[in-house]
């Protein structure tokens, strides 16, 4: 969504100094439209300046996931959690150990030990994406335009 902010706010200053503002501003829509059709990511308006969302781009690249393990979309939530601060992430990626006598009829204490284990498995998945995302992105950005209405 950022991205089309900018081609807005980029169309506003263009417009400020008289310069040619609606073919640019086609154009480069034009232009989104195509890598975004040619990735397969799904359902994109850019007239509307409204991206698929988040979740449905990731389980698009899924399909170029080779390794086994977590998913591109679980890693991606997983360290979104974390990011955020979200208590379930915690709870999900590190190794809970019940203190003894703690229990009572409303629950339990337990001690949390980071897993190093989860930790590489879930960093290294959403570095995987990532990277798989930035090469596919540069592949579809390289490929030649589609001509609009012959410009």
């Amino acid at each position: 969504m950022a991205q089309m902010s900018e081609i807005h706010l980029a169309f506003q200053f263009r417009q400020e100094l008289n310069l040619p503002a609606h073919q640019w501003n086609r154009n480069y829509r034009a232009r989104m439209q195509d890598v975004a059709d040619k990735a397969g990511i799904g359902t994109f308006d850019v007239t509307r300046n409204k991206m698929p969302p988040t979740t449905s781009m990731l389980k698009s690249l899924e399909r170029l996931h080779k390794e086994p393990g977590i998913s591109w979309l679980g890693a991606w939530q997983l360290c979104s959690g974390h990011a955020h601060g979200k208590q379930w992430a915690t709870l999900m990626s590190n190794e809970l150990t019940e203190i003894a006598r703690s229990a009572t009829d409303l629950g339990a204490e337990y001690r949390i030990t980071l897993s190093y284990a989860n930790l590489a498995l879930v960093m290294t998945s959403a570095a995987e994406m990532i990277q798989v995302a930035c090469e596919r992105y540069s592949l579809l950005a390289k490929s030649q335009p589609v001509p609009a209405d012959g410009l």
